[in-house]
């Protein structure tokens, strides 16, 4: 796996903990508090992503994106 947000970090581990949830060491991760705040990282992290041409499209991913959110309720 490799981060999108900050793609120097390659080859990060998948795991999955005794309750299933899904965890990625050393993954980045940024608190997002509004929809300006989810573009400013996503647009670029999608901008990171490998694509090529195929016969079909000019410009194809190469590769599957993994989009993790924890939500947490300051109440």
């Amino acid at each position: 796996v490799m981060d999108l947000l900050e793609p120097k970090n390659k080859d990060l581990p998948i795991r999955e903990d005794k309750d299933h949830n899904i965890l990625i060491p050393g993954v980045t991760q940024k608190t997002i508090n509004s929809f300006g705040d989810f573009d400013e990282h996503f647009i670029p992290a999608s901008q990171n992503r490998t694509v090529a041409s195929t016969k079909l499209n000019d410009r194809s991913s190469r590769s599957h994106a993994v989009l993790l959110i924890k939500v947490q309720s300051g109440l």
